[in-house]
């Protein structure tokens, strides 16, 4: 039985992966190919590197297809100037995978999910969130952020209406932040 495994949406092969029936096991060379002996109906496991694993049923005649979803995102992190920005914070959301750019912008994490959200972090730029899905090569553009904050004492939740006149000269005036103060002196948190 001729089995080929290829990368999803691409149809690149996928080289030294390993193809499991029952308990024997070969790998794929170079063109993502390898012969296996198995029964019709027999389940074929796949992994590989870079891939979710994945599994296929042998079928009466023909040879058996199998696709993987690569599950490595890479790509390169610049400033709106098209200059890379180092140090970038990449990781996904609600996981404790995560990396940094590389001085070139470059940036490369491993493990993710289709639907899991990937966020871009750095201080002095606004905050990017993209979603994982099946293509792998995510480059960003990050835009500059300058915070023009207002200060709010703890305070500002004890009476009604002062948060809203406060959100209300955000609106009105070049301010994009608030910074709330929520520890009194005595140590007490709102």
């Amino acid at each position: 039985m001729d089995v080929v495994v290829v990368s999803l949406g691409t149809d690149e092969p996928v080289s030294g992966a390993e193809i499991m029936v029952d308990e024997a096991s070969t790998f794929a060379d170079a063109s993502g190919s390898a012969i296996v002996n198995a029964m019709r109906g027999s389940t074929i496991f796949v992994a590989a590197e870079g891939h979710d694993p994945a599994d296929a049923t042998v079928p009466d005649e023909g040879q058996v297809r199998i696709e993987l979803r690569p599950n490595v995102v890479s790509g390169t992190v610049t400033g709106s100037d098209g200059e890379p920005i180092a140090a970038v914070r990449v990781f996904m959301d609600g996981s404790e995978l995560m990396t940094e750019t590389g001085d070139d912008g470059a940036y490369e994490l491993a493990g993710l999910p289709a639907d899991g959200t990937l966020i871009y972090k750095m201080p002095g730029y606004r905050l990017t969130e993209l979603m994982v899905g099946d293509e792998m090569t995510k480059d960003v553009t990050m835009e500059p952020f300058v915070a023009r904050a207002l200060y709010a004492p703890s305070a500002i939740f004890e009476a009604p209406g002062r948060l809203e006149k406060m959100l209300d000269l955000i609106e009105r005036t070049e301010a994009n932040a608030m910074v709330i103060d929520v520890k009194e002196t005595d140590g007490r948190l709102y």
